[in-house]
């Protein structure tokens, strides 16, 4: 989609081969997460969005947006992360090798 579409705080799901991907912008930069939580599979694009995170609305497990590290739980698993890149106006993402 192109980063111009993508509004402040908006949470816009993509599909990826077949992951669901929850395209967020907060400021200047654009996070992608995997949309389905690794607690119970809640719609993270659906729940509460908060500065550097976003919360679970099925049971308010809370991610770290850019890491996909868990805050609070109860899920104990991160959540997949994407690198993003803005190329032509467009977003493309890559699945973000470990580490």
């Amino acid at each position: 989609m192109a980063a111009a579409e993508l509004e402040e705080n908006r949470p816009v799901v993509v599909d990826l081969a077949g992951t669901q991907v929850m395209l967020l912008k907060q400021k200047d930069t654009i996070y992608a997460l995997g949309n389905v939580c690794s607690h119970l599979s809640g719609p993270l694009s659906e729940g509460k969005i908060m500065p550097g995170c976003v919360e679970c609305p099925w049971h308010a497990s809370r991610f770290d947006i850019a890491s996909g590290s868990v805050i609070d739980g109860p899920a104990t698993f991160p959540q997949p992360v994407f690198d993003v890149q803005v190329a032509d106006g467009q977003i493309q993402l890559r699945t973000r090798a470990s580490s």
